[in-house]
């Protein structure tokens, strides 16, 4: 994330000591062109003016207004004219210094600074920190944090060192020294930006994410540029809240904002749709989309993609998801539960027991995950008229869990089988009660209710 920093926009919002007073109109038409920001007309007019006169002011406000329409190459060439001959001018090596690090190139950015050091100029009192920025990007952590703490001795209220000495700490998971720099930061100016997207992130990662979302709000409202990572810090924010239509908002405005697809992005958002907001449609075509787009992805991709296509009734895609999720996380045996299910929509009883037979090998299985396991278990012998088989396993899902109403559902169904209305009605009941409402036909064919009855009870 490029943060421009405060020094660095005061040596371009306002005039230098190169601006000098000057009988030339050109001259100072281009300053008043540059202060409007028209700065194709400002070049324009420096370089007549450069044409009658070559000065440094002239060099210098060219570079000024090459830099804003990002001609990077024409500005280094006008600042290295001025240099020639006044090679200790503040004005031209901070701009300079202002450049490299515009370009990314933060190798060349802490030679010019050192080498400006090392003959003892110290553009502005300022070159440390601008060292200790280019440290930071080429990842000397130490040597950043060396030249920051000796630039924060001279100038402690330096915002923008504050923060990026919030950044060092933040990287080293100390987040209660950076979340202390950036509140100093926030002090000292309230319209820091990026510090309160920074502090918003750090709440987050201590999950305060109630008190996470005031700060991304008004980093939005200041202006923060980087708005993909904003929705999704937020949308994290959110779904950690427990509120999911909010939290899928965030994240389609950051897939929406993103300038190609972002396969985590679309992978978190996918996974929200199938797990939280049962928007098995929307998970599907997302995880499609991450599968045509990139091969770098986690196999769960697969997974989550099989559930969802079994419930949109693709069966087909399902079973070749769950194939390859096999394939690529062969040591996995907790998805066998779900492509359990897959093969009771198709059918595959002799499948389904195997499957569920290999999940509940797993120590950890117990409760109600235990209990589903062994209902489909006992379910599939029903369907195979193992009704006594199905009524031993059925009766170890009561064990694992006794309030799993599929379990008495499917005992029910098998102590029909084995003429034990009384016992089976029972059954319906509760799993009737326990939300199951599939449980009322069988009460109305088997069990003597009628509707009047359910009424009655509602």
């Amino acid at each position: 994330m490029k943060h421009i920093i405060t020094a660095f926009i005061v040596l371009i919002t306002f005039t230098s000591s190169l601006i000098a007073q000057q009988n030339d109109k050109y001259f100072e038409q281009g300053l008043t062109k540059l202060s409007n920001n028209d700065f194709n007309g400002s070049i324009e007019l420096f370089t007549k003016s450069i044409s009658l006169k070559a000065t440094n002011a002239a060099y210098y406000n060219r570079a000024k207004a090459y830099r804003e329409i990002e001609n990077y190459t024409a500005a280094l060439k006008d600042l290295t004219q001025i240099l020639l001959s006044e090679p200790t001018n503040e004005d031209a090596l901070e701009l300079k210094t202002l450049i490299y690090y515009l370009q990314d190139d933060y190798k060349l950015m802490s030679t010019s600074i050192s080498k400006n050091l090392k003959n003892g100029i110290d553009t502005k009192h300022n070159s440390r920190f601008y060292l200790a920025i280019a440290y930071y990007e080429l990842g000397k952590a130490d040597s950043s944090a060396i030249l920051l703490e000796l630039h924060l001795k001279q100038k402690p209220n330096d915002v923008d060192a504050l923060y990026y000495r919030s950044n060092l700490s933040m990287d080293k998971m100390d987040f209660d020294s950076s979340l202390a720099d950036l509140n100093k930061v926030l002090q000292l100016d309230s319209n820091y930006k990026d510090a309160y997207f920074s502090r918003g992130f750090i709440k987050n990662q201590k999950s305060l994410y109630r008190q996470a979302l005031p700060d991304l709000d008004k980093a939005e409202n200041l202006g923060f540029e980087e708005l993909l990572y904003l929705y999704e810090l937020r949308g994290d924010a959110y779904k950690e809240l427990g509120d999911s239509l909010k939290a899928a908002s965030e994240y389609d405005k950051a897939i929406k904002d993103a300038e190609k697809p972002d396969i985590e992005l679309l992978t978190k958002r996918a996974k929200l749709a199938y797990y939280q907001l049962d928007d098995n449609q929307t998970a599907y075509d997302l995880l499609t989309k991450v599968i045509q787009e990139s091969k770098e992805f986690t196999p769960d991709v697969y997974l989550v993609r099989a559930c969802a296509a079994r419930e949109l009734k693709k069966l087909e895609q399902s079973e070749t998801d769950f194939v390859k999720y096999s394939q690529l996380s062969p040591k996995s045996r907790a998805y066998y539960i779900q492509w359990a299910l897959l093969k009771v929509e198709q059918q595959d009883w002799k499948k389904v027991i195997e499957l569920a037979n290999e999940y509940l090998k797993i120590q950890k299985i117990t409760g109600f995950a235990r209990s589903t396991g062994q209902t489909l278990i006992g379910r599939a012998l029903y369907e195979q008229k193992s009704f006594i088989e199905a009524s031993n396993i059925l009766q170890e899902a009561f064990k694992s869990d006794d309030e799993n109403p599929d379990a008495h559902f499917w005992i029910g169904k098998v102590l029909i089988e084995l003429k034990q209305s009384e016992k089976a009605c029972e059954h319906f009941v509760k799993a009737y009660e326990m939300g199951l409402t599939k449980a009322k036909d069988e009460l109305i064919n088997l069990c003597d209710y009628t509707e009047e009855s359910f009424d009655e009870e509602e």
